[in-house]
């Protein structure tokens, strides 16, 4: 009775290669979201799949065809085509099916090392050392340039004591991500708790370097001084989230909403409507209620 976008997707793929469709994983780049478990902090990735398919042309493309080719002059050597091939995306999630975030395909053996990592997390917050490890070592197995896997093998290791090995695994993962920011602020604590802090000084200051690079670390500086009250704040951080990353709607909504607490109504009004260009599905209706507080704001001022 639970599924997630893991288990949605490696259903999906099971199924449309049962029915010879073309199917592949995709990691999405989605915003990621953070949770608290067990006094740990659980970042979440997004996956679904990916593919081809055939099917025929309907009546009215062929008829579309036809007239292209005669609207250009084309000497017509034959009919259109009978089957068109077509790519497809199926998401548990349809608004980020439909969004315009970056993805890329991987393979079913970096598939099953998440699947086997996000075991061992699992397994690590029921307090079930022994299975969490099991599956930790597997994603491993799985996939050895996993910068996923090595790093919550790390952790799974920290938390037996085995600092040593933690530490290693941590570097692994840093080897295959330089900018993967859980595994050095992972590597910072094995550092302070080894009694290192030069080194982990140094782990402190790549991690805020990479940070500043992050437009979702900016977004969440601009979340943080706008709900402080803190606008000219908020709308610098927003703005340079934005520099980073154009064609993300929550950085144009908050930009708006900051600007329209500052009073500038026409910049809100041209962020909004940017942000508009970007949204779909629910995030309409966030549109509707910001657009209504704008109108009325305009209209009492």
């Amino acid at each position: 009775g639970r599924i997630n976008c893991f288990s949605f997707s490696n259903l999906f793929v099971a199924a449309a290669r049962y029915a010879d469709v073309s199917a592949h994983f995709q990691l999405v780049d989605s915003p990621p979201q953070w949770d608290i478990n067990n006094e740990t902090w659980v970042v979440s990735q997004h996956i679904n799949v990916s593919g081809l398919v055939d099917r025929e042309l309907t009546e009215l493309e062929k008829a579309a065809f036809r007239a292209q080719q005669e609207s250009t002059g084309t000497r017509i050597r034959r009919g259109p085509p009978r089957l068109v091939r077509r790519a497809y995306v199926v998401d548990l999630n349809p608004e980020i099916a439909v969004d315009a975030y970056r993805s890329r395909t991987i393979s079913d053996r970096a598939a099953r090392a998440l699947f086997h990592s996000n075991r061992s997390v699992e397994e690590l917050l029921a307090g079930n050392q022994d299975e969490a490890m099991a599956h930790g070592r597997a994603a491993i197995a799985a996939d050895a340039r996993s910068p996923t896997a090595w790093n919550n093998f790390g952790v799974l290791l920290s938390r037996r004591g085995s600092l040593e090995d933690a530490e290693q695994a941590y570097r692994t993962a840093l080897a295959l991500d330089p900018d993967y920011e859980s595994a050095a602020s992972n590597l910072e604590r094995v550092y302070r708790r080894t009694g290192d802090p030069e080194k982990a000084d140094a782990m402190a200051r790549r991690i805020r370097a990479n940070r500043m690079k992050n437009p979702y670390h900016h977004y969440a500086m601009g979340e943080r001084s706008l709900a402080e009250g803190n606008l000219a704040d908020a709308v610098n951080h927003f703005k340079d989230a934005i520099r980073r990353k154009d064609d993300e709607r929550l950085f144009y909504y908050a930009l708006a909403e900051a600007h329209l607490k500052l009073g500038d109504y026409q910049t809100a009004a041209k962020n909004l409507a940017i942000a508009k260009e970007h949204s779909t599905g629910k995030d309409m209706r966030r549109y509707q209620a910001l657009n209504y507080q704008l109108s009325r704001a305009t209209r009492e001022g």
